[in-house]
């Protein structure tokens, strides 16, 4: 499976549709988000049944009545009363319309029935001096929204990611999806989309072939456009070797100062393009700063039927040099995306071509961008005579500057376009474990422990000297390799399965004749 990516071309009135559609997406997402968290104010999920049980509230202490208070939901999350199912044993509020069947649970056939377009029918969203009608925006569109609000919370319970986040003023949606593009068509470098019409796409015949199937379909707005994503099985051409080569072999290393290093000692220097474009970056955000915004001006807004007076930012032509310099922020922002992305291609392909077996570090983006706890290292008084805590040193600000660092080199990109690559053209690339490989020697397996400002090894056993970036990308290489050998020259969870259909045992502690030789000969 492979996404494409394709400029688009729109006219005046489409470009106004569009932008009309991902206002009605960005209400689909504040207003499911917060009947969600409603929700979980009357239900509680339980982790080990996968189920929800009835809880009452979350309540707090009033200071000026001295009485615990239920929480009750805003007026903006409801429309209707709060609602009594005993079947169920469940109350809680549900209803997004009048007459609409009540919510059980969060999953996204449920989500989906709320915001059917059968319920929303007269329905008129308001952003600003903006009024969009629900029934505008086509309802695969629709479903395209509830089905990422729906993952997005299906992770939080999973401890995957945190809770979504609400939509505020500045924020917005940008991308729509169609995750059910069976029926659009396509001719030529023009494409059919559903209530908008067709809609000229650059370059769309020549890299797209004919009658392939593609979903799901999504329209991206970015700073410097708007950009169609097409997915689907490209075919690729595969070219028959002429004569057997030698298995290639390589072990990469990940780190701040070089991008990746290998096992031969190639190592790659990290471009650094925010780094280069933080100066133009910064200059165009204190000029955005000092724009006129538009003063605030009042206006009323319909909302379940009555008129509520809302103060919020005058009309958007008031507001044009703000805007041009937001648009040259965000194509600044789209430049930088772009180079990265380029460079990280460029090195991954160059890897594919010229490796057959490829071990990455399996190190975790997660936790290395994850900041620093702060300690307490107990309490002091200071001049005024107040008491107050005294925290640990912790290396904060030194590991600011590495996570920025981090981020620029988008490795976790890089090491995800090897995969996918190594997958497509039928080699091997898959992730070896990371713990001890810059305190082992690759010559004789000697575990030292290193300060991070040690940048070469040396082996006072054996008495080996490298980089410790290179040695730790050979220690990869042999952890890699013996893994092969270990699984009859496949990963270690086909190897598994190859074992269970032998009927060999999981902890049996022969090796493979075959790998090990096919190793050696790498």
């Amino acid at each position: 499976m492979k996404t494409l990516e394709f400029k688009l071309s729109f006219t005046a009135a489409q470009q106004q549709r569009v932008d009309d559609w991902l206002l009605i997406q960005k209400w689909i997402w504040n207003r499911g988000l917060g009947l969600i968290e409603e929700f979980g104010l009357w239900n509680v999920w339980n982790k080990h049944d996968k189920k929800y049980y009835q809880a009452s509230p979350a309540c707090y202490h009033d200071p000026e009545t001295k009485q615990m208070i239920y929480g009750k939901p805003m007026d903006w999350k409801l429309a209707e009363g709060l609602v009594e199912n005993r079947k169920k044993q469940m109350v809680h509020p549900i209803r997004v319309a009048s007459g609409q069947p009540m919510l059980t649970e969060i999953s996204y056939f449920s989500l989906l029935n709320l915001f059917a377009q059968k319920w929303h029918k007269d329905r008129v969203i308001s952003y600003g001096d903006r009024s969009v009608k629900f029934d505008d925006c086509p309802s695969k569109f629709v479903a395209g929204a509830v089905e990422t609000l729906a993952n997005a919370y299906k992770a939080f319970l999973e401890g995957v990611r945190k809770f979504p986040k609400f939509k505020r003023a500045k924020d917005s949606c940008d991308t729509l999806i169609n995750n059910n593009s069976k029926d659009v068509k396509i001719k030529g470098d023009k494409i059919n989309i559903p209530k908008l019409g067709w809609v000229t796409v650059k370059g769309l015949s020549q890299r797209w072939p004919e009658n392939l199937p593609f979903c799901p379909l999504k329209i991206c707005r970015k700073g410097s456009g708007y950009y169609l994503q097409l997915t689907g099985e490209i075919p690729e051409k595969t070219k028959t070797p002429k004569f057997a080569k030698p298995i290639k072999s390589v072990g990469l290393d990940p780190g701040n100062n070089f991008v990746y290093s290998d096992d031969a000692g190639h190592q790659v220097t990290p471009p650094e393009y925010f780094k280069k474009s933080a100066g133009k970056l910064a200059r165009l955000q204190r000029k955005m700063a000092r724009q006129f915004k538009a003063n605030s001006h009042e206006y009323q807004v319909k909302v379940f039927g009555k008129n509520i007076t809302v103060r919020r930012p005058n009309a958007d032509w008031q507001r044009k040099n703000y805007k041009k310099v937001t648009q040259k922020v965000k194509k600044l922002h789209e430049k930088i995306s772009r180079q990265r992305r380029a460079f990280n291609h460029f090195h991954s392909t160059k890897l594919v071509n010229c490796y057959d077996q490829i071990f990455l570090e399996n190190f975790q983006t997660k936790n290395l961008g994850e900041q620093n706890k702060s300690v307490e290292a107990g309490e002091t008084i200071n001049k005024c005579g107040e008491t107050v805590k005294v925290y640990k040193q912790n290396g904060r600000k030194r590991k600011r500057g590495m996570i920025k660092k981090m981020r620029d080199n988008a490795t976790g990109q890089l090491w995800a376009m090897i995969e996918q690559k190594a997958k497509d053209k039928s080699k091997i690339a898959f992730r070896v474990s990371a713990h001890y490989t810059s305190q082992t020697c690759p010559n004789c397996g000697n575990i030292k422990p290193k300060k991070l400002s040690e940048r070469i090894h040396s082996c006072k056993v054996c008495g080996y000297e490298a980089p410790r970036d290179v040695a730790a990308a050979q220690v990869i290489k042999k952890r890699g390799l013996e893994m092969l050998a270990r699984n009859g020259g496949c990963t270690e969870e086909n190897g598994k399965k190859k074992r269970q259909k032998a009927g060999k045992s999981k902890d049996a502690t022969t090796l493979n004749n075959e790998g090990i030789r096919a190793s050696s000969t790498a």
